[in-house]
């Protein structure tokens, strides 16, 4: 079953909710309910709340299997990858993982978190290395930025 595709910014507001311990149905009754005003007690939202509100009311079918079956990832700058690292899986640059201009290296996730950052990455990003450190029970990666050239110019 293909994931729906959604913006890092409804992603962030995703995530926060969630980071926060509101549950899919609370996050879809305040939706539902269609007041800003309702998503003040969790912060600003990315970039508000309203813009929350007018993607779930653009397609509701849409926003509904996003935020009950997950999503991925239209486009990730290598700035948002690092806030999707850290708020979705509470991982911190230089700490947890090493930042280098065209990727990101020595990631370490469970089996779980692994499967979930391959369905939600952004195509314009890759995992190109991949080993399971059986000592600490994790993957380590790399993410890398995919190059694209143009040919006959």
């Amino acid at each position: 079953m293909e994931k729906v595709k959604v913006t890092i910014n409804i992603a962030i507001m995703i995530e926060e909710l969630r980071k926060q311990g509101v549950s899919t149905d609370e996050i879809l009754s305040l939706l539902h309910k269609g007041d800003p005003k309702n998503f003040d007690e969790y912060g600003k939202g990315f970039p508000d709340w309203e813009s929350f509100i007018g993607f779930y009311e653009k397609n509701q079918e849409h926003a509904v299997k996003a935020i009950e079956e997950g999503y991925c990832l239209t486009f990730l700058t290598k700035g948002s990858l690092q806030t999707l690292l850290r708020i979705k899986f509470d991982l911190q640059p230089e700490s947890d993982y090493q930042v280098h201009e065209k990727y990101l290296d020595e990631i370490k996730m469970t089996t779980e978190n692994f499967t979930l950052l391959k369905s939600l990455l952004a195509p314009n990003w890759v995992i190109n290395k991949e080993c399971f450190d059986q000592e600490k029970g994790v993957h380590v990666l790399r993410i890398e930025l995919v190059q694209h050239t143009k040919q006959g110019v």
